[in-house]
């Protein structure tokens, strides 16, 4: 069957887990993304509940439309809205804002499930990426905790930059101890962005957040840990040296 015969099933209400992965097979293989689209754009919440899972599973390779993924973030499922999260992260660059904000509007979703969605997006974001987002959600909801959160990055600084993204102790316990659940949940990922030093000080700080989903993504950290080099290393605060594990794969290895 065509990659277009495929498409025409799935419109019409069928298709199988079996078609729809011969499908993600034929994008991998050079089948332009763009023409998923009518099932991105379409009205029927169950097509689009594909479209959220197909994009969910072709990640980066959905850039090209990018754009039509911003609707589906408000899909009805809150499995189909954390898909269109995380696949909207893999493809996200700083100047995408339309799809920046909408990812950071994920960690005030009413259903728990997608903030760790949310959570991993400023845990794997690059920095530029993160501090546009903030940034965007700032200036469009003004009054929100994504306001807050803009307010304590800048600390004395007049101008939000990737050097605003470093935390201390002090300042990374700030936001575990806030009011607001969205700016916690914003340092449980600020708490996980890879080192040089995974720093389990800074988790156990983290581990404050009051948060379910934000204890998960921790405890994810704990045993895959992200890092900028080759090797990790586990360090609690203030120590010199620490207990270490090593290993040979590099940062992108250690999330899979």
């Amino acid at each position: 069957m065509s990659p277009q015969n495929m498409i025409a099933q799935v419109l019409a209400g069928g298709g199988d887990y079996d078609l729809l992965w011969s499908l993600i097979g034929a994008v991998r293989n050079g089948f332009p993304v763009e023409n998923l689209r009518p099932l991105l754009v379409s009205e029927n919440p169950r097509i689009t509940a594909t479209a959220a899972y197909l994009a969910y599973e072709l990640g980066s390779d959905m850039r090209p439309v990018l754009d039509d993924l911003v609707p589906l973030a408000d899909h009805p499922g809150a499995q189909w809205r954390s898909d269109i999260i995380i696949a909207m992260t893999d493809c996200v660059g700083p100047d995408n804002l339309d799809a920046l904000s909408r990812i950071m509007l994920a960690f005030d979703d009413p259903e728990p499930f997608v903030h760790r969605a949310a959570m991993n997006f400023v845990i794997g974001a690059e920095s530029l990426t993160l501090v546009h987002a903030v940034g965007e959600a700032a200036a469009r909801f003004p009054g929100s905790p994504f306001e807050t959160i803009l307010s304590m990055l800048l600390g004395k600084r007049t101008r939000l930059d990737t050097r605003s993204l470093r935390m201390t102790d002090a300042r990374l316990k700030q936001f575990i101890d806030h009011d607001e659940p969205v700016v916690r949940r914003f340092g449980v990922g600020l708490a996980a962005r890879p080192t040089y030093v995974v720093d389990i000080g800074r988790l156990e700080i983290a581990r404050g957040c009051r948060d379910e989903e934000g204890l998960r993504v921790i405890d994810f950290t704990m045993h895959r840990p992200r890092a900028e080099l080759a090797r990790l290393e586990y360090q609690k605060s203030g120590s010199q040296r620490g207990e270490r594990w090593r290993t040979r794969q590099r940062s992108r290895d250690s999330q899979g």
